[in-house]
């Protein structure tokens, strides 16, 4: 067994088949999922093996919804590049990138592989990764800079495969390499002939290509200081080329304006922009289309030609509420009186106003009504709540799928408490009473999964179905209250273990809230309302089992 999975092993991160969520994945196979607080720990272990110089695999998944900025350019050329040819090159993409982010943002650190690989096209391809430790992006702000890159790579260098180039996949599906790292596959004859030229009869061929430093810049000029502490200390090079948000410091990601100019020269990629993971919220045909009807009472014009949304993101203001953004493929600004020739406008919902916004980023006010597009917002639209409710709705929707995602982390959480080896730790496991650790098993998450799937089918019987709203929203009370019990008795079996029960904390208290706002929703809309005025400011969800 390999350096890295006897550690995720014995450290008890190493997921089994069928578990999602993984955090890591192992090109000899395997997946790793390591707890967010304990990521900076294993980036030191991970430094030390290089030093020791052992064989490492490993390849880091993005953090969600932001993650660290990172280009990954395969270069290709007929005859070996040098090195002062791959430093113009990025020195142009770091510019393209100063100019939409800003210099408060300016480092980046770029590794290139120690020697080119070959293609079936005859060509030589070197490996670059490009990473801004100062830059958090989610994918779609991510996707917008790379247009931005390709612009600037296009418009300097003039017409190359550039798309191709700089890989898109890295921001949607794919991660990235670990520096030191190597790669490692199977062989197509699978160890069966041990006259195999490419692997004599092991199975398997290894790529033992590694990322070094090449430049690094602080701002638009090569930063000497940097690029020495990536050189003389592995483990300062192994942090600041992480991809992954160290545990602590997420913030929200920064907002890239669209590239017109990409867009037109390669239309696909107005698609691809609206494809990242982010914090989209999962929302089925019958949702959509009501949504649709709504935004198409509301602003007509937008919607005239059959025009549709095509995604949800939820985000979170200053105060904590959430917000909705509704993306659309129309065209049509009601500050320009007319459709652009490719920018697309988008909605900003909240539970106090309703606006039509755009993408577009043309500095000029030419034909516009009240200046420029990227700061224009239409006037608040006063039938707003329905749609308002209509986005609660999906924000409980999407639950599902983060509770899925949450549930190993605590579950290998609690594995990691007990089998510690320490007496404390044997004790406290020890102490806790059997049906406190049957409590913890994924059983509990299962049962509370199944009680907002069936709050998903009240909130969708209570919009298609006018004449038995007020047995849907008890039903709705029944399975939001059987929800929360589940989830207060796992809380208060959890291990004593900080960084997981402030997890659990914040996700318990995000789908209470949003439940009792859903459920305040329904019970205005009910026949029974104006029964309900007694009930208190927030619902009682689970009040028997908090003490």
């Amino acid at each position: 067994m390999d350096t890295v999975k006897r550690w995720a092993y014995k450290k008890g991160f190493m997921l089994k088949k069928g578990s999602t969520g993984e955090t890591h994945l192992l090109f000899n196979k395997g997946r790793l999922q390591i707890l967010r607080d304990a990521e900076a720990a294993f980036l030191e272990t991970y430094a030390k093996w290089i030093e020791d110089g052992r064989d490492l695999f490993v390849i880091e998944q993005r953090t969600s919804p932001t993650f660290r900025m990172f280009v990954d350019l395969d270069y290709e050329t007929k005859k070996e590049v040098s090195k002062d040819e791959l430093k113009t090159v990025c020195q142009c993409i770091q510019r393209t990138v100063l100019e939409q982010v800003g210099e408060h943002a300016a480092r980046c650190v770029v590794s290139c592989a120690d020697k080119p690989k070959a293609t079936k096209d005859g060509l030589l391809k070197t490996g670059v990764h490009l990473v801004w430790p100062d830059i958090q992006v989610d994918s779609e702000n991510a996707l917008r800079l790379r247009t931005w890159v390709l612009a600037g790579l296009h418009e300097t260098f003039g017409q190359n495969d550039w798309p191709k180039m700089v890989d898109i996949s890295v921001y949607t599906r794919a991660g990235l390499r670990l520096n030191g790292s190597i790669k490692r596959a199977e062989c197509t004859c699978r160890g069966r002939d041990d006259a195999c030229n490419r692997c004599q009869g092991k199975g398997e061929v290894f790529d033992r290509r590694k990322y070094a430093p090449l430049v690094c810049y602080a701002g638009p000029s090569e930063s000497p200081e940097l690029l020495e502490l990536c050189m003389s200390s592995i483990s300062a090079r192994v942090r600041l080329t992480s991809i992954r948000v160290p545990f602590g410091e997420e913030r929200e990601s920064t907002h890239i304006p669209q590239c017109e100019s990409m867009l037109e020269l390669e239309p696909e990629l107005q698609e691809r922009c609206h494809q990242g993971k982010g914090s989209r919220l999962e929302a089925d045909n019958t949702l959509m289309g009501l949504l649709t009807r709504e935004l198409g009472e509301a602003f007509p014009s937008c919607f005239k030609d059959g025009e549709e949304l095509s995604d949800i993101v939820q985000m979170s203001g200053d105060d904590g509420n959430p917000y909705f953004l509704v993306h659309t493929n129309s065209c049509f600004c009601h500050n320009l009186g007319r459709c652009h020739n490719s920018n697309r406008v988008y909605f900003y919902i909240d539970s106090q106003r309703l606006l039509q916004k755009c993408f577009c980023t043309c500095n000029t006010t030419e034909g516009r009504k009240m200046g420029l597009c990227s700061q224009y917002s239409s006037a608040p639209h006063p039938n707003h709540y329905l749609l308002s409710f209509i986005l609660h709705v999906a924000l409980v929707l999407g639950f599902l799928v983060a509770f899925r995602k949450l549930a190993p982390h605590i579950n290998n959480s609690l594995q990691a408490r007990t089998e510690g080896t320490s007496r404390e730790a044997i004790k406290a496991t020890q102490a806790r009473p059997p049906l406190a650790q049957r409590a913890c098993h994924p059983v509990a998450f299962d049962k509370a999964a199944d009680a907002i799937r069936k709050f998903e089918l009240c909130e969708s019987s209570f919009l298609e179905d006018k004449r038995h709203r007020s047995r849907t929203y008890l039903n709705a009370v029944e399975q939001s209250s059987r929800c929360m019990k589940h989830l207060y008795r796992l809380k208060r079996a959890m291990p004593n273990d900080m960084a997981a029960e402030n997890r659990l904390d914040y996700f318990v208290d995000y789908i209470e809230s949003t439940m009792t706002d859903s459920l305040r929703a329904m019970a205005r809309q009910s026949k029974r309302g104006k029964a309900l005025h007694h009930m208190p400011p927030t619902f009682p969800l689970a009040s028997n089992v908090r003490q």
